[in-house]
Protein backbone atom coordinates (compact mmCIF):
# COMPACT_ATOMS: atom_id res chain seq x y z
CA UNK A 1 0.00 0.00 0.00
CA UNK A 2 2.84 1.95 1.07
CA UNK A 3 4.74 1.75 -2.17
CA UNK A 4 1.77 2.88 -4.03
CA UNK A 5 0.96 5.90 -2.57
CA UNK A 6 4.61 6.98 -3.19
CA UNK A 7 4.20 6.16 -7.07
CA UNK A 8 1.39 8.00 -7.00
CA UNK A 9 2.58 11.21 -5.30
CA UNK A 10 5.88 11.42 -6.92
CA UNK A 11 4.77 12.03 -10.35
CA UNK A 12 2.25 15.09 -8.86
CA UNK A 13 4.96 16.32 -6.56
CA UNK A 14 7.37 16.44 -9.41
CA UNK A 15 4.88 18.06 -11.97
CA UNK A 16 4.09 20.72 -9.16
CA UNK A 17 8.04 21.39 -8.63
CA UNK A 18 8.18 21.98 -12.80
CA UNK A 19 5.11 24.38 -12.31
CA UNK A 20 6.62 26.18 -9.41
CA UNK A 21 9.71 26.65 -11.00
CA UNK A 22 8.29 27.68 -14.29
CA UNK A 23 6.23 30.32 -12.54
CA UNK A 24 9.42 32.08 -10.69
CA UNK A 25 11.30 32.53 -14.30
CA UNK A 26 8.75 34.42 -15.32
CA UNK A 27 9.78 37.82 -14.47
CA UNK A 28 12.99 39.82 -14.55
CA UNK A 29 14.60 40.94 -11.66
CA UNK A 30 14.85 44.45 -11.58
CA UNK A 31 18.53 46.42 -11.62
CA UNK A 32 17.34 49.18 -10.16
CA UNK A 33 14.79 49.59 -7.84
CA UNK A 34 11.88 52.83 -8.47
CA UNK A 35 13.01 55.91 -6.62
CA UNK A 36 16.69 54.93 -5.77
CA UNK A 37 18.87 57.36 -6.15
CA UNK A 38 22.00 56.08 -8.27
CA UNK A 39 25.40 57.13 -9.72
CA UNK A 40 25.91 55.52 -13.29
CA UNK A 41 29.03 55.69 -15.12
CA UNK A 42 28.31 54.37 -18.77
CA UNK A 43 28.57 55.74 -22.47
CA UNK A 44 26.54 58.65 -24.04
CA UNK A 45 24.35 57.04 -26.91
CA UNK A 46 21.46 58.15 -29.16
CA UNK A 47 19.87 54.90 -30.05
CA UNK A 48 16.58 54.34 -32.22
CA UNK A 49 15.37 56.02 -35.31
CA UNK A 50 13.69 59.52 -35.78
CA UNK A 51 11.25 60.66 -34.63
CA UNK A 52 11.09 58.05 -31.82
CA UNK A 53 15.01 57.92 -31.20
CA UNK A 54 16.46 58.35 -27.21
CA UNK A 55 19.22 59.56 -25.65
CA UNK A 56 20.33 56.84 -23.16
CA UNK A 57 23.62 55.85 -20.81
CA UNK A 58 24.53 52.56 -21.82
CA UNK A 59 26.29 50.74 -19.07
CA UNK A 60 27.36 46.92 -18.94
CA UNK A 61 23.71 46.14 -17.43
CA UNK A 62 21.18 48.73 -18.15
CA UNK A 63 20.42 51.89 -20.51
CA UNK A 64 19.11 54.63 -18.74
CA UNK A 65 16.99 56.84 -20.68
CA UNK A 66 17.96 60.58 -20.62
CA UNK A 67 15.06 63.37 -21.13
CA UNK A 68 14.74 64.61 -24.32
CA UNK A 69 15.31 68.01 -24.10
CA UNK A 70 18.84 67.37 -23.04
CA UNK A 71 20.05 66.11 -26.51
CA UNK A 72 21.35 69.36 -27.29
CA UNK A 73 23.15 70.22 -24.48
CA UNK A 74 24.72 66.46 -24.90
CA UNK A 75 25.45 67.01 -28.17
CA UNK A 76 29.39 67.20 -27.34
CA UNK A 77 29.54 64.27 -24.69
CA UNK A 78 27.55 61.68 -27.25
CA UNK A 79 30.08 58.29 -27.48
CA UNK A 80 31.78 59.83 -24.33
CA UNK A 81 32.19 58.04 -20.66
CA UNK A 82 30.32 59.96 -18.26
CA UNK A 83 29.12 59.88 -14.60
CA UNK A 84 25.45 60.76 -13.67
CA UNK A 85 23.45 60.74 -10.78
CA UNK A 86 20.07 60.66 -10.24
CA UNK A 87 16.49 59.22 -9.20
CA UNK A 88 15.62 56.53 -11.16
CA UNK A 89 12.41 55.31 -12.86
CA UNK A 90 11.87 51.74 -13.33
CA UNK A 91 8.96 50.48 -15.51
CA UNK A 92 8.54 46.99 -15.92
CA UNK A 93 7.32 45.94 -19.74
CA UNK A 94 5.34 43.28 -21.16
CA UNK A 95 4.44 42.31 -24.62
CA UNK A 96 0.33 41.98 -25.22
CA UNK A 97 1.13 38.06 -24.77
CA UNK A 98 3.30 38.16 -21.22
CA UNK A 99 5.80 35.97 -22.80
CA UNK A 100 8.33 38.36 -22.65
CA UNK A 101 9.19 41.22 -20.31
CA UNK A 102 11.81 43.54 -19.09
CA UNK A 103 12.63 47.16 -17.11
CA UNK A 104 13.19 50.34 -18.70
CA UNK A 105 15.26 52.80 -16.71
CA UNK A 106 15.03 56.36 -17.16
CA UNK A 107 16.23 59.29 -15.39
CA UNK A 108 14.19 63.25 -14.76
CA UNK A 109 17.26 64.97 -14.08
CA UNK A 110 20.25 63.97 -14.06
CA UNK A 111 23.42 65.48 -12.74
CA UNK A 112 26.93 65.10 -14.49
CA UNK A 113 30.08 64.78 -13.05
Amino acid sequence: MRKKLIFLFLPLLSFCALACSACATGKPKAIYNDGEKISVTGTIKLVGNEPMSKLVISTDNAQIILPRQMKDSLKNLMGKNVTAEGTIKAQLIETADHKHSFYQYSMDKPEFK
